[in-house]
C-alpha cells in the first residue's frame, strides 16, 4: 500500500521548517513560503496549500494561536494543458 500524496507535502514541510528553523505557532507566511519554494503549475501550489489548510485546522485544535490559512489563496488554474505527444 503507497503513502497518500498528503503525506509528502506534510513531511516536506516538516523539512522545510526544521531546516528553516522556524518555531511555533504555525504562520500564514510560514505556509505561504514553503507553497512557494516549490516551482511547478499553479495546480501544484492549490494541492499543497490544501492540504496545509487542513493540517493547520487540526492545529488550531491544540495550539490556538496557529493561524488558519485562506481557502482561496491559490486558486486552480482554468488553462488547458498542452497535449502530450507519445515518443
Amino acid at each position: 500500500m503507497s503513502p497518500l500524496p498528503e503525506a509528502g507535502t506534510l513531511r516536506a514541510f516538516v523539512r522545510y521548517v526544521e531546516r528553516s528553523q522556524l518555531g511555533a505557532p504555525a504562520t500564514r507566511t510560514m505556509a505561504l513560503d514553503f507553497v512557494l519554494s516549490f516551482g511547478g503549475a499553479a495546480d501544484s501550489r492549490a494541492v499543497r496549500h490544501g492540504v496545509l489548510r487542513q493540517f493547520y485546522e487540526y492545529l488550531v485544535v491544540y495550539d490556538p494561536q496557529t493561524e488558519v490559512l485562506e481557502r482561496r489563496a491559490f486558486p486552480w488554474s482554468r488553462a488547458i494543458p498542452p497535449p502530450r505527444i507519445p515518443k
